[in-house]
């Protein structure tokens, strides 16, 4: 399985310096472009996990979205450039791709 970044420049050069290669750099705000590449980029069975910023996240249209959570995979994995309290979406993402809450207590 691959990881895939799909971003502005700014949001994936981290990723690149990871090792990640499987990145798409979309131009600053263009939203037609970004929702290309994340449709071909679902459809690619070999990607487990998509990471994107938020806000395109967000402009994708409410039925994606909706089809998205249902999945298994690939997992979307939103980043945020402001600090939230993410980490309850973080767990219900790991406990539907994996079927194991690592946080039960």
């Amino acid at each position: 399985m691959e990881i895939a970044i799909i971003g502005e420049r700014d949001f994936t050069i981290g990723f690149q310096l990871c090792g990640i290669k499987n990145i798409a750099n979309i131009e600053e705000s263009d939203y037609s472009e970004f929702n290309s590449v994340f449709m071909q980029t679902i459809e690619n069975t070999e990607v487990g996990i998509i990471v994107v910023n938020e806000g395109y996240y967000q402009k994708i249209p409410v039925q994606i979205r909706k089809k998205l959570e249902k999945l298994v995979s690939p997992v979307v994995v939103t980043l945020s450039d402001e600090e939230s309290a993410g980490g309850a979406d973080l767990r219900n993402l790991i406990k539907r791709s994996l079927g194991v809450d690592l946080w039960k207590e």
